[in-house]
């Protein structure tokens, strides 16, 4: 399984590896962030996943939002960058009423 930067339960998401991930992803962002962090995991169906902790800073000008995140670097560690995250006006917005189930 390969780890890269950056509705289902968290247990069906991570395999046993992710789990320690995890947890010291959580000891890594309580460490520069407090109890201010969110992690996100994001699993593809080749089995590779992205994983990373993330504290919002604030807002600028524009309204844009400015986070700093933390993620694997695959020999043990973490790294960290800040980025400004820009957001889309959206330009037309359907609602499709229809049920998935799965099977």
């Amino acid at each position: 399984m390969s780890i890269t930067h950056p509705t289902s339960s968290a247990a069906s998401v991570l395999t046993d590896g992710d789990t320690e991930l995890v947890q010291e992803l959580e000891e890594a962002a309580t460490d520069r962030w407090g109890d201010e962090w969110a992690i996100s995991i994001r699993r593809w169906s080749d089995g590779s996943a992205q994983i990373y902790a993330e504290h919002l800073v604030g807002l600028t000008e524009d309204g844009h939002r400015e986070k700093e995140r933390l993620w694997p670097d695959g020999d043990g560690g973490f790294l960290h960058d800040a980025v400004t995250v820009e957001r889309p006006a959206t330009v037309s917005h359907d609602v499709i009423e229809e049920q998935v189930r799965s099977e």
